[in-house]
């Protein structure tokens, strides 16, 4: 009786035998996989791998989005332009690598005023022009490596204030202000979106 059956499944042609979709499921009609969430797993774990690249991505630009728009509404109403170029650049390095010491606070704020100052001095003494710039940019990070403050943005800032023919203030009213605003925003934005503290602290290695 079991070799009859067999030999009756060979010799019939393909197209007579059930689809799986026709076949009856043992337990009742085969269950719908729109409705069984079967697509929607595929999907979801198709896309795990676009989701863990995606957001670290999505972070920083969140955060420097933040961080730039909190330096442009602190600065409109102190009635000062702290959107500019190098502070917007600590922003990134912060949210792309808060763990990193060059991001620490007293790098951040210390360099970007240790830069306008060296900036001021240099457009004061050379005026405006490539031997400026270039004092500028070198005396900032030659001082900044000597107090171990080094902040490579803050050479930029050197270069802003020969730019824009800073006054005495600018180290004031634009550098440190900016600086300490980054880093305020820095302390409220990285656990929400890094899901650490900034400042990072780090174990300091046991003596003997």
């Amino acid at each position: 009786m079991g070799g009859a059956t067999m030999l009756h499944r060979r010799m019939t042609p393909s197209h007579v035998r059930p689809r799986p979709a026709d076949r009856v499921h043992p337990e009742g009609p085969a269950p719908d996989p729109l409705r069984s969430g079967g697509v929607l797993r595929v999907r979801v774990r198709a896309a795990g791998p676009l989701h863990r690249v995606a957001l670290p991505h999505a972070r920083l630009g969140v955060g420097i989005f933040c961080s730039a728009l909190v330096l442009a509404l602190v600065g409109a109403a102190a009635g000062t332009p702290l959107l500019i170029a190098p502070l917007v650049a600590t922003a990134a390095l912060k949210h792309a690598a808060p763990h990193d010491p060059g991001v620490a606070p007293r790098r951040v704020v210390l360099g970007h005023l240790l830069g306008a100052t060296v900036g001021v001095a240099a457009g004061a003494l050379l005026g405006e022009g490539a031997l400026a710039f270039a004092v500028a940019a070198a005396g900032a990070a030659v001082l900044m490596r000597a107090l171990d403050v080094m902040h490579a943005p803050a050479v930029a800032t050197a270069y802003v204030a020969v730019q824009e023919h800073a006054d005495h203030w600018f180290p004031l009213h634009v550098a440190l202000a900016g600086a300490a605003v980054l880093v305020a925003t820095t302390v409220v934005l990285s656990p929400v979106l890094h899901g650490q503290r900034y400042p990072v602290r780090r174990a300091v290695p046991a003596t003997d």
